[in-house]
């Protein structure tokens, strides 16, 4: 029985138009793939010389071992937004003689197969071959590398948990994020060094064979976890939790009715959002990825300058504007004939998807005050790149978005899903990105970095008065565009 479901996801998958198209798209996400595994391979290769040039004259395995909690921090986040969820459609079998858990196990062991749970081995075996296996000898390398890889696949189906609980219980999803940025905040006040417990725990992991049978635990725990949810439910590929869970009641929106048909669009765009799984999926990762800034604050390096700095702000203030702008009109491909055809005022349509933006650009802004933290700097470049971002941004991701006549499902997660997207997205996330760093560089070298930043706030502010303007250029060139637009959206 295995081996036919595993022959029908093969020709499932070689026969879907999705695996024909897109050729380009493949070779661009197969080089950077190679490339990163290249990375990864040079990075194990040289570790223990890395870690000797960085920490010298201390033990090389305590300094690895308390770097493993954050990486396995970092590894779950990555996996969230990257990894996909395996799926499989139950209803082909339904008539059949096959017993439904057989075809979860079969599910979940799919995710075995992602790349995410074998890359961190060229890492960790390279250091436990070079490293632990002649200082601590056979047994406690083979324990510890066990144990490592054991934790690897708890974060697997740790992972896939909490992403289908992004589809219909989102609390579970917010409660483990502000774990993670409670913990986080611990640890940089100094209250519980996590790389003090890290090495403690990890230098343990070797010389008891107890620490696997927890290990085993957690993940046993974690895979019961995933099988217990997709029990409960009919199709193991649509988690239904029924109406009264429906994630997008727990919004009321029935205040942005005083504010007329823009208040209407509004409503409609975040039941859009919050109904559908690739939106909701951009939205949340967004929300994440606010915690992008202390890769760079707690460096001096990074905050010695200003461009880089900005490139974050940039980033984190506009992340949703970016995400979701560039298939702005792609959204609606499943319905686009009827917003052609009916009476739907188009400069409305366009300033509802605005004021949105507006919305989500400014409580991002909010969310990152805390980096005040780290110096008013910090607050007064986030606060020039928010205005930046509503004020130009937006409106250069609105007129460009019309030349990505694409269509997209919107019940596919976002994780390497590439579609709807064309080149005009990896072209047009380079000006949004780098245009605001480019501007503030100069002054940055003649010593006038305030006054860079100054230059993107005004730049902003009156991108901002002018948006009537930059409406009607918008709604003029939709309407020598809304054909092409309607053509493209109709090839399924």
């Amino acid at each position: 029985m295995i081996k036919h479901l595993i022959s029908h996801q093969l020709k499932q998958s070689s026969r879907s138009k999705r695996f024909a198209e897109g050729t380009g798209i493949k070779i661009v996400y197969w080089f950077f793939i190679g490339l990163m595994l290249l990375y990864v391979l040079a990075a194990g290769f040289f570790i223990d010389k890395i870690l000797e040039a960085s920490f010298p004259g201390q033990d090389l395995m305590t300094v690895f071992n308390s770097f493993i909690l954050y990486y396995f921090t970092a590894d779950i986040f990555m996996r969230f937004y990257l990894q996909d969820v395996p799926i499989l459609s139950i209803s082909p079998y339904l008539h059949l003689p096959i017993k439904k858990h057989k075809m979860i196990h079969f599910m979940l062991s799919k995710s075995l197969l992602s790349l995410f749970n074998y890359l961190p081995l060229f890492i960790f075996i390279p250091f436990g071959l070079k490293v632990i296996l002649p200082a601590m000898g056979a047994g406690y390398a083979i324990i510890w590398l066990l144990g490592i890889y054991g934790l690897i696949l708890t974060n697997n189906f740790l992972a896939i948990y909490l992403k289908r609980q992004l589809v219909g219980n989102f609390k579970v999803v917010i409660s483990f994020i502000a774990f993670i940025i409670t913990s986080a905040i611990v640890d940089f006040m100094g209250w519980v060094d996590f790389s003090e417990l890290s090495s403690m725990l990890f230098s343990s992991l070797g010389q008891n064979y107890g620490y696997l049978l927890v290990i085993g635990g957690l993940l046993l725990s974690a895979y019961l976890l995933n099988y217990l949810l997709l029990k409960k439910n009919t199709y193991l590929d649509e988690i239904d939790y029924g109406k009264k869970k429906d994630g997008f009641k727990a919004i009321n929106t029935s205040f942005l009715k005083r504010y007329g048909n823009i208040g209407s669009l509004i409503a409609m765009e975040l039941k859009l959002i919050f109904r559908n799984k690739r939106p909701k999926s951009i939205f949340f990762m967004s929300v994440m990825l606010l915690l992008y800034g202390f890769l760079f604050y707690p460096n001096d390096f990074y905050m010695e300058g200003f461009a880089m700095l900005t490139f974050v702000g940039v980033f984190m203030t506009g992340i949703f504007l970016s995400n979701y702008g560039q298939l702005l009109l792609s959204w609606n491909s499943n319905f686009f004939d009827k917003i052609i055809t009916s009476r739907v005022n188009m400069q409305e349509y366009f300033e509802s998807k605005f004021w949105l933006f507006f919305v989500t650009s400014t409580a991002a802004f909010i969310l990152t005050v805390p980096y005040l933290y780290f110096g008013w700097k910090v607050l007064a470049i986030n606060a020039a790149s928010y205005l930046f971002n509503v004020g130009v941004n937006a409106f250069v991701i609105f007129y460009f978005s019309m030349r990505n006549p694409k269509r997209i499902d919107l019940s596919k997660s976002a994780s390497f899903n590439y579609e709807g997207v064309t080149a005009t997205q990896f072209i047009l996330i380079l000006p949004i990105l780098l245009l605001p760093v480019l501007l503030v560089a100069p002054f940055q070298y003649f010593g006038m970095p305030y006054l860079g930043i100054s230059l993107l706030a005004v730049m902003g502010i009156v991108g901002l008065f002018l948006k009537n303007t930059w409406f009607k250029l918008i709604e003029k060139r939709y309407r020598t565009k809304k054909h092409e637009l309607a053509t493209g959206f109709r090839q399924v």
